[in-house]
């Protein structure tokens, strides 16, 4: 990370700041060029070079920016502070060209290519759902898919390929990348990430960055979102063993409760049983002590009264 710009700081300025050479060395001719600046971030900008014929190029040929007046991009007419960055008068960026295309054949290029990753990206994503429904093996699918990401990324070994070549793999590196997700949206709502960082081996791919966070994508949002599917599953599965338990306990009260209840109602009818037997017996002995006193002709004719005086006789 650079020091931030001036605020006030426009792509129409940058000519009067920096300057511009494309040439084999130091001693020859500058390539028939133009050159815009694009774009400026809050520490970098982005300048386009417009080459007249490429097929004039070599890889001999180097771009080399100087800097004229390097503390326009700091300090204006109207800020007096102290500035922190200090270049020699001489300092110059020197970076290879890297390889050119025609704009016509860059636009039939980026139009093949994009064609072609949305079809492989609908046959790959077809497949994908079709075996995630049936449950099949997903190993022929993550072997095509482990090719084409070896494939698109060979540039970044260090090997040379054509610029149309490389054009056409940038097609295939989101895919590759299963990046579904708009990352670069969410990294910038998410982590704040205001600023841009290049590397000129790994532009061509997609890869302008040097932040990890950038690079990977959208597995970091994947990550986030499996750890969150698992810790909501733990959640719910100790609200459900919590929920069993007081389950659990609430049948055991109850159970107990129940048969408290059932053993107390036994206890009460075995009471008013033996009750009611006591009450009766008191009777039943009058009745046989009463009638071992009369024989027979006189239980025909029972009366309370001569029982009772037989009883008293007794």
């Amino acid at each position: 990370m650079g020091y931030p710009f001036i605020q006030d700081l426009q792509p129409s300025d940058i000519k009067n700041l920096i300057e511009v050479h494309v040439s084999p060395n130091h001693n020859s001719t500058d390539r028939d060029y133009t050159w815009t600046c694009e774009s400026i971030q809050n520490s970098s900008f982005v300048i386009r070079v417009t080459f007249k014929e490429v097929l004039d190029l070599t890889d001999r040929d180097r771009l080399r920016l100087g800097f004229k007046n390097a503390s326009g991009f700091y300090l204006n007419s109207n800020n007096s502070a102290y500035l922190r960055v200090r270049l020699a008068k001489n300092f110059k960026i020197d970076k290879y060209v890297p390889p050119q295309k025609q704009l016509e054949d860059n636009s039939k290029i980026n139009r093949i290519g994009n064609q072609a990753g949305i079809g492989l990206k609908s046959l790959l994503y077809a497949n994908f759902g079709m075996n995630l429904i049936m449950a099949a093996s997903m190993q022929l699918l993550w072997g095509l898919i482990n090719s084409l990401q070896l494939v698109v990324r060979t540039p970044l070994m260090g090997m040379k390929f054509p610029s149309h070549t490389k054009a056409f793999f940038s097609s295939f590196v989101m895919l590759t990348n299963f990046d579904i997700l708009p990352s670069s949206d969410l990294n910038e709502l998410v982590f704040g990430f205001e600023s841009d960082e290049y590397e000129d081996n790994y532009t061509d791919l997609g890869y302008d960055s040097l932040n990890t966070v950038d690079n990977i994508g959208s597995f970091l949002y994947y990550l986030i979102l499996i750890l969150s599917v698992i810790i909501l599953a733990k959640i719910t599965q100790l609200i459900g063993i919590e929920f069993s338990f007081h389950k659990q306990a609430t049948c055991l009260i109850d159970n107990f409760l129940g048969q408290q209840l059932a053993q107390n109602q036994s206890l009460t009818h075995q009471f008013g049983i033996q009750s009611s037997a006591s009450a009766q017996r008191p009777l039943s002995t009058f009745l046989s002590v009463a009638s071992s006193g009369l024989n027979s002709s006189q239980v025909k004719d029972y009366n309370p009264h001569q029982l009772m005086q037989a009883s008293q006789q007794d």
